[in-house]
This record gives structure tokens, sequence and C-alpha cells, in this order.
């Protein structure tokens, strides 16, 4: 008597080959500390609480988005406008601005739109 596989058995080596072509076409992943963002919702106004501190501040993506405009609102009170002129950038790590000391960061305000279906915008400092 012969026995047959069963069908699962095939199919589990299958997806397993397939897993690195699926993982080039996944979508935006939630990122630590960050807030999600859709297409159908427009241009937004999104407040990113940091309140910490740091040599340079960076925005991390997860997906696509057009940025308009900055304010950057440090511990002491005072703030900074950036006019970042509409640029469009996919999934990575962007230097929003650098100091030239070790500064105390309250929150940055975006003005952006979502280019992704869904997207995923956080802070970072670097120390």
């Amino acid at each position: 008597m012969r026995s047959t596989p069963a069908r699962g058995a095939l199919f589990v080596p299958l997806v397993w080959l397939a897993s690195p072509i699926r993982a080039l076409f996944r979508g935006p992943q939630p990122l630590p500390n960050s807030a999600a963002l859709g297409r159908e919702r427009g241009s937004s106004q999104l407040t990113l609480d940091v309140d910490d501190h740091g040599s340079a501040l960076f925005l991390e993506l997860s997906g696509r988005f057009q940025f308009a405009h900055a304010v950057i609102e440090y511990g002491d009170g005072a703030q900074e406008s950036l006019d970042l002129r509409q640029a469009a950038r996919g999934s990575g790590l962007y230097e929003l601005r650098t100091f030239d000391r070790d500064r105390d960061i309250h929150r940055v305000t975006l003005e952006l739109k979502a280019l992704s279906t869904t997207g995923y915008v956080g802070a970072r400092l670097m120390r």
C-alpha cells in the first residue's frame, strides 16, 4: 500500500519559496511611535510628540508622502518653520534638521499628504 502525501505538505514549501518575492511587494508596515495616514484624507496636519533631546531630527517613513511644511517646537518654547517644498519621499529615514548642539525638542507638526493607500510617519532623534 502506497501512501500519498497530503496536499498541504506540498503547499508549505511553495509558500516558503515565494516569500522573497512577496517581500518586494509588501505594503507599508507600522513603525514604532508613529502615526498612520491614508491617501483618502488628502492634505493633513500631523503633530508628533518628541519630548526628548538630540543633535538631529529625522522623519522615518513607511509608505510614500508629500511634505509641504514643518514646524519644530523646542523645549524652551521657540519654534522653527521649515518650507519642505512639496518634497515627495518614500519609505526610509530622512533628515529634517540638524543642530549645532544638543537641543530639547517638544514636538514637530507636519503639513503633508499620503501618496500611499496607507503609510506611517515617525519622528526620530540622533544623540
